[in-house]
């Protein structure tokens, strides 16, 4: 009797302490709206990455003049805007204009929250082409990744990355003709 008691106990214990869905990796602090609302930007401090920045084309058209003066137009790349956007972090509009408000101030660079500029800038470019041959029209930005680190007393640090852009251009690439390397032409010659 003795020993059916003490497997009992023994079984009791264990299925109370172990479950099938027990993780034995340790718990990693979890962000969570209050977290985030108990830190405000008010108090709050940000340590930014050194921040990424890519020359990005975000819409390219082509078009061909011929000899007998015909046109033919065409988009080679659609337009995609560039969007500024917060990842991994509260999204509200407070903290969005501070991140912003900081990114500017500290990394000197005006980050714009425009959806960029639109391929249609290069339309009045490409009209006035009337020369023999085949043009690129182009828009395009620096697009940065800027990752970074918010930190409140008594509270876990919180990270998230700003993913945005801070100045545009819009241009011709005549085809044929080489671009100054490392510029948007330069990208743009891809679809010659």
């Amino acid at each position: 009797m003795k020993a059916a008691t003490v497997m009992v106990l023994l079984a009791t214990a264990l299925m109370a302490g172990c479950s099938a869905n027990d993780d034995p990796s340790p718990a990693l602090p979890q962000k969570s709206a209050s977290t985030t609302a108990a830190c405000a930007p008010e108090v709050a401090a940000i340590k930014w990455e050194t921040p990424a920045v890519v020359r990005t084309l975000t819409g390219a058209t082509r078009l061909t003049v011929s000899a007998n003066g015909e046109r033919s137009i065409g988009v080679v790349k659609q337009d995609q805007p560039a969007v500024t956007k917060i990842n991994g972090f509260s999204d509200s509009e407070r903290w969005r204009a501070w991140i912003l408000k900081e990114a500017t101030a500290t990394l000197q660079r005006p980050f714009d929250v425009s959806s960029g500029p639109a391929l249609a800038e290069v339309d009045q470019f490409l009209d006035g082409m009337t020369k023999t041959g085949d043009y690129i029209g182009f828009v395009g930005v620096f697009a940065v990744t800027a990752d970074f680190r918010i930190t409140c007393e008594g509270q876990p640090p919180l990270a998230g990355s700003l993913v945005g852009w801070d100045s545009s251009t819009s241009g011709v690439l005549e085809c044929g003709r080489p671009p100054a390397p490392e510029s948007f032409a330069a990208l743009a010659s891809q679809y010659c």
